[in-house]
């Protein structure tokens, strides 16, 4: 931007005079005319014509510097500002409370109270919680974690990950994940109000502000979650479901 502004220092008095007199002092259009039809065309014109076709190219190569000097120091500042409010809006669909309205495994649609969960995502910390109880299978699933939304996308992993499974009439076997899952990168990209989450291989997740579908395992199956606190929710907390 010195640049431009020292570029335009440059300029002799001649030059901010004939700034001054407007295009149509010699009869032309009230409009800049081309640089290089006033060089070719003024050895043919009087002195005053020269002079008005001249103050026409001074003025288009002055604003021509003005508008480059104005794009090179709006354009990175405005980048980091439109950056900072998509991450903002991200984080208004990311984070919140929801409740398990749906599971659909293997093409059966399971809902409350065959299965029950909570996703909350507060502060930098993830609580997750489900139990699912097809006739057959009794399962729960329960850990903890931590998070970051940045413009790298959405990063998160469990500290603790637990999963007791077992037949419905028979006992149940614990299953804990004895190490921390390492933090997965999830890319965030946007379908107009639809905010896109991308992870490794199925997992795929749609967000707005009422609700979320998650599509993890196997081909098909998704759990459907429903907003109870945060963006859009009509409720100021969780309750339970009879």
């Amino acid at each position: 931007m010195a640049a431009v502004l020292d570029r335009q220092r440059t300029f002799t008095d001649d030059d901010v005079r004939i700034q001054s007199m407007p295009i149509g002092f010699c009869g032309l259009p009230e409009t800049s005319p081309d640089v290089s039809t006033a060089d070719s065309l003024s050895a043919n014109f009087d002195p005053d014509m020269r002079t008005c076709l001249r103050a026409g190219a001074v003025v288009a190569v002055m604003l021509a510097l003005q508008l480059a000097g104005s794009s090179q120091a709006a354009g990175p500042a405005g980048d980091a500002e439109q950056d900072g409010t998509r991450i903002e809006e991200a984080k208004a669909l990311l984070e919140g409370t929801f409740e398990l309205d749906e599971w659909n495994v293997g093409g059966k649609a399971l809902r409350p109270p065959q299965v029950e969960g909570r996703f909350s995502i507060h502060d930098g910390v993830i609580l997750f919680m489900t139990t699912r109880h097809d006739g057959s299978t009794v399962e729960s699933i329960h850990g903890w974690g931590v998070y970051s939304i940045t413009a790298d996308g959405w990063s998160y992993g469990y500290r603790h990950l637990e999963t007791v499974r077992g037949p419905a009439d028979g006992p149940l076997a614990r299953v804990p994940n004895a190490n921390p899952l390492s933090p997965t990168l999830l890319k965030l990209q946007w379908d107009g109000p639809k905010l896109i989450v991308i992870g490794r291989g199925t997992d795929r997740r749609e967000y707005t502000r009422e609700s979320f579908v998650s599509a993890i395992g196997s081909a098909g199956d998704f759990r459907r979650w429903r907003r109870v606190q945060g963006a859009g929710s009509r409720r100021d907390s969780p309750v339970s479901r009879d």
